[in-house]
């Protein structure tokens, strides 16, 4: 393939083998018919060969309008175009940089416009044989990237270290996000999650407030009125059968050992409670109604109203599909999948599903023994610390492990939504995120509410008569009610998986961006000279990125939407619980 000596930045990158170049002989010529250009680079550090793709400014306006890429006339004004939506009390230098209007289109719109092109061009005679997604899934090319408008070094030279230094850097997390910028680089998908985020986070600030005094409250009344609740517990002389019967050494223990529990109950599950439960139910409805608000208000600013949807016929559907018929409207030929293919494929899925929503009932009921065997060893130890604290030290470790587990799950469901919706084979590419946004979500919810389902509604209802006790019915609250056990598995969901997601993704990906430099750059034995990474190119040393799937953004999303119901739950299981008779 001849080699262009072209200056500009590539608008794309295809990383090939030298052996696969034929190959691509026929996609190349096709794709210089449609206006785009090449150049060839080897690798420093492997043995690859690097494409730089370019494209004319004619071209990217033709398909701009062809794929209705862009932002198009703008029907606000520019006074409303360029008002700051939300003011902060820290903004930043790029918080009054106003969203230039004279832009067609944005370093976002020109990516997927060049993507497209990509994934629609042919490399072979048959009608399947189109698309790079294709030739990746072949072999034939490695990967393929667009690449970012500069260094984050040049700083402020490029949007890159400009967001790098005002936005992406932990000393200016306090302060305003620069939204518009953020769209015009990441396009509307990535700028409309981080605006969610940063409302999120706004509007909990003051059930935030309001909660911290409803706690506040429940200590001073507690400490103060000394409810008759608590006193049934700390003031009887009466013991409770215990779990661990029929285990050497088990004791009767008193009820007033769990007079430290019934405080804290009572902080948590008082009449305060009600108040910020209706709060919190007028407050989850308030923030979605303002939300909307936000998000219209976002759509007009960045002309993004009418979204294109992605009606195109899949490749992958094209390739599987063997049946033809004709098109209602056009009458010309289309492929089709036979009802009782369809209807077999959904069962199947229909059927998977149910059987990952059963291992994760499973898995909580696994926990719920963990739990009751561990209450036994600790109530018949004769470690008198052990004896005390069995129910706090089961409630602690019971929510760690369910959270483990909660975390474990998700590296389960994420792929699993994908490949059975791979098998149902949708029809068009919408049809395809819907499915799979349908079963993460689900998956994602009943993977995280199962076991607070069981403990607010399920624990401790089972009751029966002194020794008598079955293995299911040793699972329970008595003497006190199941608030403190709720509240603990709640806060290791709310703060615990959320801190230590953050902390494994960023020590996984920064430890598997290095491991992957490392053992690429010395595949290359035969060259003396190694290059460092900071004197590679810049499409080689992108190479090295962390690959960005398409359903990133998505799965943040999903989390997003549990962190809501996780608000929302707190609210709900706020109103008081009757204590279990003994």
């Amino acid at each position: 393939m001849a080699t262009s000596r072209v200056t500009k930045r590539p608008d794309f990158v295809l990383v090939v083998k030298e052996k696969n170049l034929p190959f691509l002989e026929q996609y190349f010529n096709n794709l210089r018919a449609l206006g785009l250009d090449f150049a060839n680079e080897p690798g420093q550090t492997v043995d690859l060969i690097f494409i730089k793709v370019f494209i004319s400014k004619e071209a990217l306006a033709h398909f701009s309008e062809l794929y209705e890429i862009g932002r198009g006339e703008s029907r606000v004004t520019t006074v409303f175009y360029t008002e700051v939506i939300f003011r902060h009390i820290f903004p930043t230098p790029l918080s009054d940089m106003p969203l230039d209007n004279s832009l067609e289109r944005t370093e976002a719109d020109n990516i997927m416009i060049v993507d497209k092109v990509l994934q629609n061009a042919r490399y072979g005679s048959k009608d399947t044989e189109f698309g790079l997604s294709n030739l990746i899934s072949m072999g034939i090319v490695e990967t393929g990237y667009p690449l970012h408008d500069g260094s984050i070094e040049q700083d402020g030279m490029n949007i890159r270290s400009k967001l790098y230094r005002h936005w992406s850097n932990l000393r200016v997390t306090h302060m305003e996000q620069p939204l518009d910028l953020i769209f015009r680089y990441f396009g509307n998908e990535v700028a409309f999650y981080f605006a969610w985020f940063d409302y999120f986070n706004i509007m909990l600030v003051l059930p935030s407030i309001l909660g911290a005094l409803v706690v506040l409250a429940g200590l001073i009344y507690v400490a103060l009125a000394n409810p008759a609740e608590v006193r049934e517990i700390c003031e009887t002389s009466e013991v409770l059968c215990p779990v661990c019967e029929g285990w050497p050494g088990c004791r009767y223990k008193e009820i007033q050992k769990f007079c430290a529990l019934a405080h804290w109950s009572y902080v948590f599950d008082n009449n305060f409670t009600i108040a910020f439960a209706v709060f919190m139910t007028f407050w989850c409805t308030l923030f979605i109604t303002l939300w909307r608000r936000k998000e219209n208000t976002l759509m007009m600013r960045w002309n993004c109203e009418n979204v294109v949807e992605e009606t195109q016929i899949r490749q992958a559907y094209l390739a599987s599909t063997t049946h033809q018929r004709p098109n209602g409207i056009t009458g010309e030929m289309e492929p089709y999948v036979p009802k009782i293919c369809i209807v077999l494929k959904y069962s199947v899925t229909i059927a998977a599903c149910t059987i990952l929503l059963a291992i994760i009932l499973l898995a909580v009921i696994i926990v719920m023994v963990l739990k009751i065997l561990f209450t036994e060893m600790c109530q018949a130890s004769e470690n008198l610390y052990l004896r005390s604290h069995s129910r706090l030290l089961t409630m602690i470790l019971g929510s760690a492990v369910q959270v483990t587990v909660i975390k474990i799950f998700q590296l389960l469901y994420r792929p699993a939504s994908i490949r059975l919706t791979e098998f149902e084979n949708p029809r068009t590419q919408v049809d395809f995120d819907n499915s799979v946004l349908y079963k993460k979500y689900l998956l994602s919810f009943m993977n995280n509410y199962i076991p607070v389902i069981y403990l607010a509604f399920v624990k401790g209802k089972v009751t029966t008569l002194p020794h008598h006790m079955n293995f299911l019915t040793k699972d329970s609250c008595q003497p006190i009610n199941c608030v403190v056990s709720l509240c603990i598995q709640l806060t290791f969901i709310m703060t615990v998986k959320t801190f230590l997601g953050n902390v494994f993704n960023v020590v996984f990906t920064k430890a598997k961006l290095c491991l992957r430099f490392f053992s690429k750059r010395y595949a290359k034995r035969h060259d003396r000279y190694h290059p460092s990474r900071e004197d590679l190119p810049q499409w080689e040393k992108e190479y090295y990125l962390e690959p960005l799937t398409r359903y990133f953004v998505l799965s943040e999303f999903s989390e997003m939407g549990i962190k809501y119901h996780d608000i929302y739950w707190v609210g709900f299981l706020c109103f008081p619980s009757h204590t279990d008779e003994i």
